[in-house]
Formats: structure tokens, C-alpha cells, sequence
């Protein structure tokens, strides 16, 4: 999957459906009632609940490679003595711990690296407090953080702790070399950088990568020794999002990762709403004109090549005639995953009710051959929506022109559109300049 910084994959806000089961270990049974019931609801994977130890240990001989995560109570009637944790210790698999001890849960999780977090069941929001945490930890797996020391120790206590939380982790020894892999891995969605290193401290290295990315697209989090009480100051000052004093707790560094994450997160639902399509999630038509405009423009500068597409769906009145209005939605909501998988490395947008743009700054020949195989990946695709099965095709009209304008473009390349739907639609036309 290709990414643009911004946007990398599944946020821990978004309410995506968690693929694989988890293990809830509760001898309450009104307890584990509602936990199971609000994770299935929220999450909508399946929770296998055992009461005691000796369940436990049932349902992981049968279970234990299918499950993402064990929500476990601390102390059992037949395990007493946290002995439940040693269990899920030996099994390997990451462990929300739910305990009435905060004592206990604090001794678990300072010797056991498999813990993610521990819930005082007497906190107010509890539960929703670990409803929360299981997309989370789920949805983590999908974002990469980087670690910036010059102390390999640092780096590799950090990257166990986040790794616990089940985030991907890349290390950087230096500022530069930060620089370099943020360039290579634009996956990476947040940045801690210590201070203290050669050649270019973290500040400096905020400075930097201030000059590229919005504080909307990359966190960056500072870190210094107790003895610097200035340089969260100077940190916060260069851009960073957030500042912490060595030495830290875990839990404080994940809680700040996690806050600065969500409000990236919130960020981006915010700019979608402004700049995509409300029913298929694509571009909007404004988004496309303001983005366009400026590689059009980069092309000539440049002397880039320059693909117009346009698109749409054939017969597509016929469709909402004859299975409704739902049914048409949800063959454009289709289109535009297709559209998406195979062009998401370029700008492409829902400019119409049925059409579709998307811009190219590669040589024609190349497009050409990446639309036919869309539209041919297309016509051979049976959909199926409420009982009804039927195929849909695409006309495609495209131009490499250098217009004046963006318009100029569209317009060239719906008279190339026009003439595909004359020639008996599911075809391309395109002209070459």
C-alpha cells in the first residue's frame, strides 16, 4: 500500500471492524457480560469468555494462534495469586490486565513485558476506558513511530515499551540519520527525539522537519534530562507537539503518544470532511481543482508529462431505474475502490454524479496501460448487492496535453470520453499531443 504522509492507514479513532477473536478471562459473570458485549459491539469480533483458570487454559489449547489480545482479571478463584498472568505470559499473548488493586497491577506490569495496560475496575469510565484500549492496541499495529537517540540502551527501552503497545518502531541514532528515514518511511506518524546528540540536538532536528511536515501530519515529541528545565521551551517553540522530562514513566510516554495520535486523528477526520466525498470517500471535486492546478502547474515548470482521465460508469441511469438509488450508490462506493486500489500513488477524485478524474505525471503509454488494466479488472467483476447480480463497465476518455489550465484538461479529456461512449462504451480513447 502506498501512503501519503497524513495518511497511513487505519486510525485508533476510526471504528473498523477487528478481524480475529479475543480471550476475557472474568469470573463475574455480570462483568464479563458487559465487557463482551460492548467490545462486540464496538469492534465486532467475537470474545470467548472463560470464568476460571482451568477455562483459561481450554479455550487457549484451542484458541491461543487465533487471538489478538487477553483481557484478564488479576486474581481468580482458582488462581488467587495472579497466577493467570504467568499463564498468558508463557502463551506469549499481550494482556490487558483488569484488577481491584492498583498495587498489584503496577507489580504485574513492571515485571511482565506481555502487559499493556492495567484498569482499576473502581475507576469512573472503566469499562469504556478498556473498550477503548482494545481498538487501540488492535489498530496500533498499522502506525510506525520513530525513536531518535544517540544511546542505543535508550532506544531499545523505548521501542520495547511501544512494541509492548504494538506499534511499529524504527530506530535513528542520530538527526540525520531521522532525516533520511522519515524521507524513505513516510509511514511514520510520529517522531521521539532526545536532545543530547551529535552534530544536530532535537531541537534542531524539530527545526528541520517543521520545514516539511504540518504538525498535522507528524507528531514530533522531545525528550531531556530534569537538568534542562529550558528546552521544553525551545522544543515547543521549534514545533514539537509535546515535551517530556527523563526520567519518565512507561505509562506517561504512552499516554502522550496516544493523546498526540488522537488529535492527529481528529485532525484528519476534520480535513476529510472538508476534502473527500461524503459517500465514497474520494477527493472531492474542490479538493481535485486546488490540488490539480498545482501539478498541472509543477508539469510544466518541470517539463513532466501530464494525464488527464476522466471517467464514468456506463448505463448508470439504467442501474438506479432498474435496482434503485441504494443499489447505484453502492456501485459507486465499489468504483471508487477500485479507483483506489489501483491508482491510489496519484490524485483522483469523484468529480460528478458518475465520473471520476484522475491526474497522472507519467508518460502516456504507461497510463494507458494502467487504465485498461482497470477497466478490464472492472468489466470482469460481478457485484452482487440485496440478491441482485450484474457486471459494470466503464467509459474512459484521457489526454496528455499541457492545457492552460485544469479545465482546459477536463474538457479534452470529456471529448475523448464522448467519443468512447459512441464507439460502444467500455473502451478508452485518448489523444496524444
Amino acid at each position: 500500500m502506498n501512503f501519503r504522509r497524513g495518511e497511513r492507514g487505519p486510525s485508533s479513532l476510526n471504528r473498523n471492524n477487528i478481524s480475529k477473536p479475543l480471550l476475557l478471562i472474568e469470573d463475574s459473570r455480570s462483568i464479563a457480560n458487559i465487557i463482551k458485549s460492548q467490545v462486540e459491539n464496538r469492534w465486532g469480533c467475537d470474545v470467548h469468555v472463560a470464568s476460571s483458570y482451568e477455562e483459561a487454559i481450554t479455550l487457549l489449547k484451542a484458541h491461543r494462534r487465533e487471538y489478538f489480545l487477553t483481557i484478564s482479571d488479576l486474581n481468580l478463584p482458582d488462581a488467587p495469586n495472579g497466577e493467570i498472568v504467568e499463564l498468558l505470559k508463557r502463551t506469549g499473548l499481550p494482556i490487558i490486565v483488569i484488577t481491584g488493586t492498583m498495587e498489584k497491577g503496577h507489580f504485574h506490569k513492571s515485571l511482565h513485558t506481555h502487559v499493556v495496560d492495567f484498569i482499576l475496575k473502581s475507576q469512573t469510565n472503566s469499562v469504556q476506558y478498556l473498550i477503548d484500549q482494545v481498538g487501540r492496541f488492535y489498530f496500533n499495529q498499522f502506525t510506525t513511530l520513530m525513536i531518535v537517540d544517540d544511546s542505543k540502551l535508550s532506544r531499545e527501552v523505548i521501542t520495547q515499551v511501544l512494541e509492548t503497545q504494538n506499534f511499529k518502531v524504527v530506530n535513528a541514532g542520530s538527526a540525520e540519520e531521522a532525516l533520511s528515514l522519515i524521507e524513505s518511511t513516510p509511514e511514520i506518524k510520529l517522531i521521539v527525539s532526545d536532545y543530547i546528540m551529535p552534530n544536530m540536538n532535537g531541537v534542531e532536528l524539530t527545526t528541520e522537519l517543521r520545514k516539511k511536515y504540518a504538525k498535522s501530519k507528524l507528531s514530533i515529541i522531545g525528550l531531556s534530562s530534569d537538568n534542562e528545565p529550558r528546552l521544553g521551551l525551545e522544543f515547543i517553540r521549534n514545533g514539537a507537539n509535546d515535551f517530556l522530562t527523563k526520567p519518565f514513566i512507561a505509562e506517561e510516554l504512552i499516554m502522550r503518544i496516544n493523546q498526540n495520535l488522537d488529535t492527529m486523528s481528529y485532525i484528519e477526520v476534520i480535513e476529510n470532511s472538508a476534502n473527500r466525498d461524503y459517500l465514497t470517500n474520494l477527493h472531492n471535486r474542490r479538493y481535485f481543482y486546488r490540488k490539480g492546478e498545482k501539478l498541472l502547474a509543477d508539469s510544466k515548470k518541470q517539463n513532466k508529462p501530464f494525464v488527464t482521465a476522466l471517467l464514468d460508469i456506463d448505463h448508470f441511469k439504467k442501474i438506479n431505474d432498474t435496482y434503485g438509488h441504494d443499489v447505484g450508490d453502492k456501485v459507486l462506493i465499489q468504483l471508487a475502490i477500485f479507483i483506489n486500489n489501483h491508482f491510489s500513488h496519484t490524485l483522483s477524485a469523484r468529480v460528478g454524479g458518475e465520473e471520476f478524474a484522475i491526474l497522472f505525471q507519467e508518460p502516456l503509454p504507461s497510463v494507458l496501460d494502467q487504465l485498461e488494466a482497470f477497466r478490464k479488472e472492472l468489466a470482469e467483476t460481478t457485484l452482487e448487492f440485496g440478491g441482485n447480480t450484474f457486471n459494470v463497465t466503464t467509459s474512459i476518455g484521457c489526454t496528455d496535453a499541457l492545457s492552460t489550465s485544469l479545465d482546459d484538461s477536463l474538457k479534452a479529456a470529456d471529448l475523448c470520453l464522448y467519443d468512447a461512449k459512441k464507439q460502444g462504451r467500455n473502451t478508452i480513447v485518448h489523444q496524444a499531443c
